[in-house]
């Protein structure tokens, strides 16, 4: 009952957060962090889904949905997108790593998705550490705020004779942005890129 409570209360805040923010082209502090903590709350559900979406016990029908509601916490839902300028910008993309070669490669993160059902692997676990580092929000111009989380992500896959093991230390850029609609408008929170910045 008290946890219902609580994700029921911290629901009305952020409610609270998007209505202030409609009067005024500047988020407060206090309306800051309440966004910092939804952006936590969202990289907990988006690295649920990636385990989710991984692991070989799933069905692919499955997968395919838990693809779908994760693209839907990045700008543009893995898609070409307009900017609040209104130019068009490319998908987001996903950074990937090798520890052995040590090098690095950009994937877009939708077609990174779907390769994830797809691994060849006996068995996979992606895992991550319990606690992300969420940045402070920096105002970009008037309606758009960006900020840096920092996750820490194990990637385990098995075959018959050996296991893959890497250990990544991730950087995801986050948007929060004004959205304008005929009934008015609110601030909502969106995935960019995601960059590895070490392996080990």
């Amino acid at each position: 009952m008290k946890k219902i409570s609580y994700i029921a209360f911290f629901a009305f805040l952020f409610y609270c957060a998007q209505i202030s923010a409609q009067a005024s082209n500047d988020l407060s502090p206090e309306e800051l962090k309440i966004f910092q903590t939804e952006v936590r709350n969202r990289v907990n559900r988006f690295q649920k889904y990636i385990t989710f979406i991984g692991s070989k016990k799933n069905n692919i029908e499955t997968k395919n949905a838990y693809i779908r509601q994760t693209l839907k916490l990045f700008i543009g839902e893995g898609e070409d997108y307009k900017d609040i300028d209104g130019n068009i910008q490319p998908a987001v993309r996903m950074q990937l790593s090798d520890t052995r070669s040590r090098q690095k490669r950009w994937r877009k993160t939708k077609q990174y998705l779907y390769n994830l059902t797809k691994v060849s692997y006996r068995e996979l676990n992606i895992t991550w550490a319990d606690v992300c580092r969420v940045g402070e929000f920096h105002k970009v111009r008037d309606g758009l705020y960006v900020a840096t989380v920092y996750i820490s992500q194990k990637f385990e896959g098995m075959k018959d004779n050996y296991t893959v093991v890497n250990y990544d230390e991730k950087a995801i850029t986050v948007y929060l942005e004004e959205i304008v609609t005929i009934a008015g408008s609110r601030y909502d929170i969106f995935f960019g890129d995601i960059e590895v910045t070490e392996t080990y």
